[in-house]
This record gives structure tokens, C-alpha cells and sequence, in this order.
């Protein structure tokens, strides 16, 4: 795949996401003509000690969106108060992150440069939203699983002329 500059804004981002989250690993990812693939791991490695300000020990992550109403938080304990604790980490890094807001942010932070790109650099217009409402997830549990959905991803590209979002395809 050859990217425009489009392309390569949305391979910029995704990499950006290991910056912005500490407990984030990017993996494999391609970015195809009107649609992206990745494999996100959340490694659970970092959080963040609010009488210190180190970052430190393990935070579970759970898929989908956000948490309301959370019981005891099991590794912060009964006292800890997400809403009024910070929820960053030295340098405005943020700490254990749901895969909900690190999709969110990534959307977020293309669309707004798509959009300058569009203001700015001559970029093709969209009409609505850049990005679908939901996103498609899927959790790896094992090698095998992961070596399938990364051989997938690595092999898109040379499937395109036989994909369905492509809007050329004829079904």
C-alpha cells in the first residue's frame, strides 16, 4: 500500500498512541483506501501511584466502553475516586485506558487533522463523519489467534480488488 499524505497522517497517529498511553502496545496495522485495521495490546503494566506520582504495578484492563458505576476499584482500593483523582500520569500520559478511550482519542485527534488537511493542504472532503460510529474489536487470547488476525492484516492490501468495502468491488 501506498500512502497519500492522509495515509500517512492516520499511520502517524496510530503510532502516537504508544506515546499517549503508557500501558498501550501498537502492533501490526494497515491502513487500506476507506478503512483501517490494527491490533491494539493493552499490556496492563503501568499505573499510576497518587501519593507519589510514579507509575508503577499492574491495571487491568476489560474491554468495550467505559465503566459507570464501578464497584471497589481492586487494585486502587475502596477509598480510590476515579472522578476526582487524576486519570494522567506524568507528562499527560494517560493511565489504564479502555481500548473505548484510546479508539476515541485516535479518532479524534485524525479527524481533527483530516480536517486541517482539508482547510489547509487540498484534501478530499468528507461527507458526514470520517470515521464509522462503533469500531469492530476482537480479543486475542492466545499465539495462534494472533498470528491468524496479524496475517490477515499484513495480507489486506493484496486482497483489495476482492474486498467488500471496496466500492469498486461488484458483489
Amino acid at each position: 500500500m501506498i500512502f497519500n499524505d492522509a495515509g500517512k497522517m492516520i499511520v502517524k497517529w496510530y503510532y502516537e498512541l504508544g506515546n499517549k498511553y503508557h500501558d498501550i502496545r501498537c502492533h501490526e496495522m494497515v491502513v487500506m483506501p476507506n478503512h483501517f485495521h490494527c491490533i491494539v495490546e493493552i499490556t496492563g503494566k503501568c499505573s499510576y501511584n497518587h501519593q507519589d506520582g510514579d507509575i508503577y504495578g499492574h491495571q487491568g484492563a476489560h474491554v468495550g466502553a467505559p465503566l459507570r458505576g464501578r464497584p471497589d476499584d481492586p487494585i486502587n482500593g475502596p477509598d480510590h475516586n476515579p472522578i476526582t483523582e487524576p486519570k494522567y500520569g506524568p507528562n499527560n500520559k494517560k493511565i489504564g485506558a479502555t481500548i473505548g478511550d484510546v479508539v476515541d482519542w485516535f479518532k479524534t485527534m485524525t479527524t481533527n487533522e483530516y480536517i486541517r488537511g482539508v482547510k489547509n493542504r487540498g484534501w478530499q472532503r468528507f461527507g458526514g463523519k470520517l470515521w464509522q460510529r462503533n469500531y469492530w474489536e476482537h480479543i486475542i487470547r492466545d499465539d495462534r489467534s494472533y498470528d491468524r488476525i496479524a496475517e490477515y492484516i499484513i495480507q489486506n492490501p493484496s486482497r483489495w480488488n476482492v474486498d467488500q468495502l471496496n466500492p469498486d468491488q461488484k458483489s
